[in-house]
């Protein structure tokens, strides 16, 4: 049996930033397909009020629209503190994994927010999708190196 060499501090970051970015996105998919379950079979049944259909429609699209450039800003404001000190230095662990909780948090809730939405129209149509548009912002930022 051949000893497993330790990992290095920026395999070690990767690896953690990869964990906290699929837990980030479980929650949502998993409650996204458990409300497409409920409505498919007739459970959930659509909201008879079209007033709150159309305020939790444009509630939805509010907070996709602030919170996923928040997250971009965010990280950003995070990561720019320690590359405003040292442009040359990477990134210290610890700082890149703050940026991601933090990205990863506010994606989460615009898509949490879009899921309850359609909780309480009774379809997925359009906050379910809204959802899946924070969904896939932070799917596509899916951690691929530290610098």
């Amino acid at each position: 049996m051949h000893p497993e060499a330790p990992a290095s501090e920026p395999d070690r970051v990767l690896m953690q930033a990869r964990v906290l970015w699929l837990a980030l996105l479980a929650g949502p998919l998993a409650l996204f397909g458990v409300i497409a379950f409920l409505i498919a079979t007739g459970k959930l049944p659509p909201s008879d009020d079209e007033q709150v259909k159309r305020m939790l429609a444009w509630l939805s699209g509010a907070v996709l629209l602030i919170l996923v450039p928040m997250a971009y800003l965010l990280r950003r404001h995070i990561h720019g503190h320690v590359r405003a000190a040292n442009p040359e230095a990477p990134l210290p662990g610890r700082v890149l994994l703050r940026g991601q909780i933090a990205f990863g948090a506010l994606c989460e809730a615009a898509a949490i927010v879009g899921l309850v939405a359609a909780i309480g129209r009774g379809t997925l149509m359009p906050t379910g999708l809204l959802a899946l548009v924070a969904i896939g912002v932070q799917a596509a930022n899916f951690p691929a190196r530290v610098d």
